[in-house]
């Protein structure tokens, strides 16, 4: 796949200094830090570093690429990939009478991508949503409700009995381990996103990139281990719930529409003194 971006970059390169043309590029995935010891950093910075402005996914991974030479004054940051849904998609909402305590988890459900919940055995349900899961290997503690569509109306699915969704990496129960681990400290996963785009408050590992975000948006928890969940679902109650999803809906409604994107666009056409582009997305 890096021998493709190459190739892009290049024709990139070549039309920049030909044309004089601006380019702004945005990190969808770092790949010398996603894969350590297969990509050099510096191989894949001096690509990045020709790009007149530099979308980073959030502040963490802001700091990695300052660190490694980027000029800070060309990154401008994302915070939180935006998720568009169909213009006929509805998210079924509970009655007040529901208060019952869930998990969600989605992604890639292979025992090498998320091997966490093979092992993990929960208190409470926890529904699964995604592909590649080894069923006999797992918990009936699960209930499994295959890939999620945004292309598709929620009616008839269990979302309305989700209370938050959960974003975890690795092996681990007692926290994010391996690549996968070193990873979630520098990106903003896209499940991030489409969970608050279906309103879901989320429970993310503490020391990720998101905890930040999602501590001073107060739209969720974070926590060290799987096991704190228990803890979280014995004290809350609901007002404090209400109070989170009532932060969650303001997040949703900038997700849903692109509002994020808009900010650093914004940010970017700023940087590069193109007026005229930035009141042209407002």
């Amino acid at each position: 796949m890096f021998n493709v971006a190459k190739a892009v970059y290049n024709s990139l390169y070549s039309a920049k200094i030909k044309r004089g043309i601006r380019i702004i590029m945005m990190i969808i995935d770092l790949d010398s830090i996603r894969r350590i010891g297969q990509i050099d950093p510096e191989y894949e910075i001096k690509y990045l570093d020709f790009a007149d402005i530099v979308i980073s996914q959030n502040a963490e991974m802001s700091k990695w690429l300052i660190s490694n030479r980027i000029n800070p004054a060309k990154v401008v940051n994302l915070d939180l990939f935006d998720f568009r849904l169909d213009t006929n998609y509805q998210v079924i909402t509970a009655s007040n009478e529901v208060f019952e305590k869930n998990i969600i988890f989605e992604g890639n459900l292979t025992p090498e991508k998320a091997e966490f919940l093979y092992k993990w055995k929960p208190n409470f349900k926890a529904k699964l949503y995604g592909i590649n899961l080894k069923q006999n290997a797992i918990t009936r503690k699960y209930g499994i409700f295959g890939l999620f569509q945004s292309k598709q109306s929620c009616h008839g699915r269990q979302w309305f009995f989700v209370w938050f969704g959960l974003v975890w990496e690795g092996s681990s129960i007692e926290t994010c381990t391996g690549l996968a681990e070193q990873y979630l400290k520098f990106s903003t996963p896209h499940k991030l996103s489409m969970y608050l785009s279906q309103g879901l408050p989320v429970i993310v590992w503490k020391e990720s990139a998101m905890a930040n975000f999602v501590e001073e948006n107060n739209i969720g928890f974070t926590i060290q281990s799987l096991s704190e969940i228990d803890e979280i679902f014995e004290k809350i109650t609901a007002q404090v719930y209400a109070d989170i999803k009532s932060n969650v809906q303001i997040i949703k409604k900038k997700v849903v529409h692109g509002e994020f994107l808009k900010t650093a666009l914004s940010k970017c056409f700023s940087k590069l003194n193109i007026p005229e582009l930035r009141e042209a997305i407002k």
